[in-house]
């Protein structure tokens, strides 16, 4: 493979058996030609909710797991005014363990941080 990873491995990576390293994501990044940041994407979920699990597919011990994963939840949403009104180019998620991140929907250089107008998620 491409990034000098087993296939077997970036699999189990593709099911969330296995965590990785930054290091490995770059590499990983590197060779699909995307941005790491893709390969990080928070997953948002509604506070309470539990993953589905199926008797058949997942172990007691997988689905404990599958509860323990960093999780994100959308927050803020940033617009930037254009002529045609507000356009959305980003959304601030917070972790779980309580840590931001931010992503971008358009390219950051391109926006006066100034312009932006944040307003909160609202969550259904």
């Amino acid at each position: 493979m491409a990034a000098g990873l087993e296939r077997g491995y970036v699999g189990r990576l593709e099911r969330s058996e296995y965590s990785t390293s930054l290091a490995t994501l770059q590499k990983l990044a590197l060779a699909l030609d995307v941005d790491p940041s893709e390969l990080t994407e928070p997953v948002p979920i509604s506070p309470g909710k539990k993953p589905k699990k199926s008797r058949t597919e997942i172990s007691e011990q997988l689905a404990d797991y599958i509860g323990q994963q960093l999780v994100a939840t959308p927050f803020q949403e940033g617009f930037e005014r254009q002529s045609n009104g507000l356009v959305l180019i980003l959304i601030d998620y917070r972790w779980n363990d309580g840590s931001t991140v931010r992503r971008w929907l358009v390219d950051p250089k391109r926006v006066k941080i100034s312009t932006i107008v944040f307003k909160p998620c609202e969550i259904p």
